[in-house]
This record gives structure tokens, sequence and C-alpha cells, in this order.
């Protein structure tokens, strides 16, 4: 899908601001109100309107394909990046933020590969992948902007997600 400058980095911070947006709707703010407005108007503002104008902001048709673009690219599996902690001691620094800005700020100023996980976002380094058998080379890496919560190239994302997956990292897998 590509970049999307109103993306969130998880579905999970979807549903928080679509949670917002319809808090501040039904208490008659009128940011919120001019937002669901590119909707009909229903009877009252649900949910499911509020995650429409989400995924409307953020460049997608509707509320399921954004969510899909978060549960795998092109069908393939979702990558779980918990798993990347799962019963592992890690040597490596990684670097957490409580929201994505802040952690895009930080890798165009300090680099390394950026993922969500859970309410939260890391930034590792090269070797944090490698000793995962991820290779951290991988040209795709650059096409994403080494983003993976905020993918600039599509078509790479879904090529990670497959490798990512085939490595272990598949949800539920």
């Amino acid at each position: 899908m590509g970049n999307h400058p109103t993306l969130p980095g998880t579905v999970t911070e979807c549903r928080i601001q679509a949670h917002r947006l319809l808090k501040a709707a039904r208490d008659g703010d009128d940011s919120a109100l001019r937002r669901l407005s590119a909707l009909p108007a229903p009877e009252r503002w649900q949910l499911k309107h509020a995650l429409a104008v989400i995924a409307l902001d953020a460049g997608f048709p509707t509320w399921p394909a954004l969510k899909a673009h978060f549960e795998g690219p092109d069908g393939a599996p979702a990558v779980d990046t918990e798993r990347f902690f799962d019963g592992r001691g890690s040597a490596y620094l990684n670097r957490w933020f409580r929201d994505l800005a802040t952690a895009e700020e930080s890798l165009r100023a300090d680099g390394g590969w950026l993922f969500p996980y859970r309410h939260q976002f890391f930034i590792c380094e090269a070797g944090f992948l490698d000793a995962r058998g991820i290779p951290s080379d991988d040209p795709d890496w650059a096409l994403i902007g080494h983003n993976w919560a905020r993918p600039a190239d599509a078509a790479a994302h879904a090529r990670l997600t497959r490798r990512l997956a085939a490595a272990g990292l598949a949800a539920g897998g």
C-alpha cells in the first residue's frame, strides 16, 4: 500500500484513534463531526463509522482493507514481533518508544530497524535480526525504509513478511 502519512503503527493504535474519534463526535466536537461527515450520517455514530474514517484518513478504502494491511500483505501470514523476544535473552540494545512519530525520528537520526511491539515500538540493530536468522542486509529493508510499522514499499514489505514468517515469526505460529 505504500507510505501513508496518517497511518498509525498498529491496528491497536487505529482502534484507539477510532474510539477517541467516536467519543469526540458523541460529545459534539466539531472537528470529529467534520471528519465523520465523509460518511453518510447515520441515526447514531457507531465504532464502525469511526473505524471507516480512520481507514479513509490512512488512504485505505475500508476498515477491513486497513486491518488486512497489518495482518499480512498479499495474503502472507502476519508477523508477530513479540516472538522476537520469546525465550531469548537479548545481548542487543533496542531503543523503545511509546509512539510511532518519536520512533521514526530516532530511526531517521540514528538508523536501525523499526518494529511495533504491543502498544509500543522498538528499533533494533542489525545483529539483533541476524542472530534470529533474519538477514539485515536484505535489500527489501532499504525499500521499506527499515520501518516495519509504516513501510514505504508494499511489495518489499510483503516479501519480507513471507521471509519473517518462514523464519518462525508468524502470528500464532
